[in-house]
């Protein structure tokens, strides 16, 4: 297993940081049990904390598929991530008409 170290994580994230990703900032990194706590500010400007696997957060930055870096993550928790539009957002854009 590799071990990421919080120095790491910061380095993906200001050389990942040129793509137009959704802003987030590491709150706490737990290197004992390798998982990240993340906040991230979504469209609105509301702030969403998630807490993630180091190692899979790394890869997605990394440019492995979302659902496989961290498939822990619910479609709602994946979207906020990657577009910054939080999950009750998307369902008052794609909900049903009566």
């Amino acid at each position: 297993m590799l071990k990421i170290h919080t120095n790491q994580l910061i380095l993906i994230k200001q050389v990942k940081s040129f793509n137009m990703r959704v802003p987030y900032y590491i709150k706490h990194f737990n290197g004992l049990e390798q998982q990240v706590t993340i906040v991230i500010r979504d469209v609105l400007g509301h702030m969403h904390e998630l807490t993630v696997d180091a190692e899979g957060l790394a890869a997605w930055e990394l440019g492995t598929h979302i659902q496989v870096a961290l498939p822990n993550l619910t479609a709602g928790q994946r979207e906020l991530l990657i577009t910054g539009i939080p999950e009750a957002m998307w369902d008052d854009m794609f909900k049903e008409e009566e």
